[in-house]
């Protein structure tokens, strides 16, 4: 049987967190600790590697992605600057 986070929240460990921002707390260390870095069955592939060949395939395509934080990552050559007649 897979590991799932409700499966290891048991009832001592729920009783002890406070409030939802605890609960969220949880939640993403098991998220970046177990789901993102496990082999998924059907994949083949944990979730974080997975991630990282596709956008390391988008750039080696030249395709233009975003970070986190959105912010625009250009492809090798090319810039964000304006052009020149751009008002």
């Amino acid at each position: 049987m897979p590991r799932t986070f409700l499966a290891e929240l048991t009832g001592d460990r729920a009783a002890q967190i406070p409030d939802l921002a605890g609960l969220n707390r949880l939640f993403t260390a098991w998220t970046e600790t177990v789901y993102h870095v496990r082999e998924h069955s059907e994949a083949r592939q944990a979730p974080l590697a997975r991630w990282e060949a596709g956008m390391a395939a988008l750039l080696a395509a030249g395709a233009a992605v975003y970070d986190e934080d959105s912010v625009v990552v250009p492809p090798a050559g090319n810039s964000l600057t304006p052009a020149d007649d751009a008002a």
